[in-house]
């Protein structure tokens, strides 16, 4: 997830290569810096592996979201709520509702974020 640089002691750099090109790149970097903080501050240990299986889809992903008390305390409980909301209330359900009707799943969120204007 993350890539380390270090080409000298001055040039070192992260990036982190979870987060898709669509995300916000605001919101990555305040729930990033919030998981940092909470391992400093609860002296987490990195696990040697993965255990528990990453979501698979974005009502997955906003299932753990929602459940996230680090998360949701650092964004702000009132962010999360828009945040699920808006999520679960346009995309998922212009998706589901695309699929109901036949179309596939694929061009309708490509239509969803990517379409030019």
């Amino acid at each position: 997830m993350l890539r380390i640089v270090t080409t000298s002691p001055r040039t070192t750099y992260i990036e982190n290569r979870l987060p898709s090109s669509a995300a916000n790149p605001y919101v990555v970097m305040a729930a990033t810096v919030a998981a940092g903080i909470d391992g400093l501050v609860n002296r987490l240990e990195l696990p040697d592996k993965m255990e528990e299986k990453l979501p698979s889809s974005l009502s997955e992903a906003l299932s753990a979201l929602e459940a996230d008390k680090v998360l949701s305390d650092a964004l702000g409980e009132e962010f999360i709520r828009w945040f699920l909301k808006l999520k679960r209330e346009v995309e998922i359900a212009k998706v589901s509702k695309a699929k109901e009707d036949g179309r596939d799943e694929m061009e309708v969120e490509r239509e969803l974020y990517f379409k030019l204007l």
